[in-house]
């Protein structure tokens, strides 16, 4: 599904949409249930992309299918923001985005992708809010909390820290990554790669 979503929107091929929002759209949209945007799921971002079509296309807009879409896009941005209802309890006491100890930047820095480009879809289409459980928000809230993420990760944390290697005079040293772990002048194949 994402892959198609992303191709309607590279090329405008009608059956890209339409196998998006056809009969597949049930099954594939996951409509109701919002995800985390990562590298190996890409539900919330297809959702987004294809709410795109609702906010700039007044020839579809209406359709059902897009709407859901849509509102599974804004359930997202609900439970990004802090102070939502519906808002996300994975989060540290600092209010960082939190979902697993393994790459743990991945969905908080996926996460403030997403709400900039629907913050951005909100801009231009002139949509001036949207509703969390009957709280209102505007895209200057979704772009406040990108950038709490994006601040945080650069160093405005606990730890004073940059999470970015080379960024700041404090940043992590000794970065858990097989490109990283394996010297350059070892003689090694896959198996003792995990030493």
């Amino acid at each position: 599904m994402a892959k198609r979503s992303w191709l309607y929107h590279a090329t405008g091929d009608q059956t890209y949409f339409d196998y998006a929002t056809g009969k597949n759209a049930d099954s594939f949209g996951n409509f109701g249930n919002p995800t985390w945007f990562s590298w190996d799921n890409k539900l919330a971002g297809t959702q987004v992309l294809l709410s795109r079509v609702s906010f700039f296309n007044s020839k579809v807009s209406n359709s059902d299918t897009l709407q859901e879409y849509r509102k599974t896009a804004e359930a997202v941005m609900c439970g990004l923001l802090p102070k939502s209802p519906t808002a996300t309890s994975s989060r540290t006491d600092s209010g960082l985005i939190w979902i697993t100890q393994w790459n743990a930047l991945q969905h908080r820095v996926a996460s403030t992708f997403l709400a900039v480009v629907y913050s951005d879809y909100m801009i231009t289409s002139k949509t001036e809010k949207m509703t969390c459980d009957g709280n209102e928000y505007t895209p200057s809230d979704l772009r406040k909390f990108a950038m709490s993420q994006a601040n945080y990760v650069l160093g405005d944390n606990p730890a004073k820290m940059s999470y970015l290697v080379g960024y700041g005079d404090k940043y992590p040293q000794y970065v858990h990554h097989r490109g990283a772990s394996i010297p350059t002048d070892a003689d090694t194949n896959c198996k003792e790669g995990w030493k």
